[in-house]
């Protein structure tokens, strides 16, 4: 939420390292399908989608019984892609994206070597992205601004080896 407008399902795919002397290391990669956000009252507009890269450093982990408390911090690298639609000029754009994160959330085990994630990830971008078009009267109107604060909410499956 936040970085394309809506709310924007994606898919992420991570990779979890935890080395006996440091905190555990997370690097995770993420696509998020084109989002639309269209102009007032007309029939044009821009899609956006967006694919990110994030490192991470997981010093909280914490024993609940059999429940794990994590806690993270790291960046993201982000692309995100915009393409204007119904316009009398359409161009298509790209924007990097540099964030900083923290995420928190529960590991669940539930079989010897598989277990469900549940988490909040909070970013903060140091750079924001505002989409803007010309209009007629040759003023320019915002389409969409990333957000100052974004957020995502996952549910996964861990597979231990």
């Amino acid at each position: 939420m936040g970085m394309l407008p809506g709310v924007a399902p994606g898919v992420e795919l991570g990779v979890d390292a935890k080395p006996p002397t440091v905190p555990e290391i997370r690097l995770f990669a993420g696509l998020y399908p084109a989002r639309q956000a269209e102009r007032a009252g007309a029939q044009s507009g821009a899609r956006f989608s967006l694919a990110s890269l994030g490192l991470a450093l997981c010093p909280l982990d914490q024993a609940l019984g059999a429940v794990h408390w994590f806690g993270c911090a790291g960046q993201t690298l982000g692309w995100v892609r915009v393409a204007a639609f119904g316009f009398d000029e359409n161009t298509t754009t790209s924007h990097l994206t540099y964030a900083l994160l923290a995420s928190t959330g529960l590991t669940i085990p539930f079989a010897r070597s598989f277990a469900g994630r549940l988490g909040v990830r909070a970013e903060v971008p140091l750079e924001r992205g505002i989409f803007t078009y010309g209009a007629r009267d040759g003023s320019e109107r915002g389409l969409f601004e990333m957000k100052p604060v974004t957020a995502a909410l996952d549910a996964g499956l861990i597979v231990q080896l």
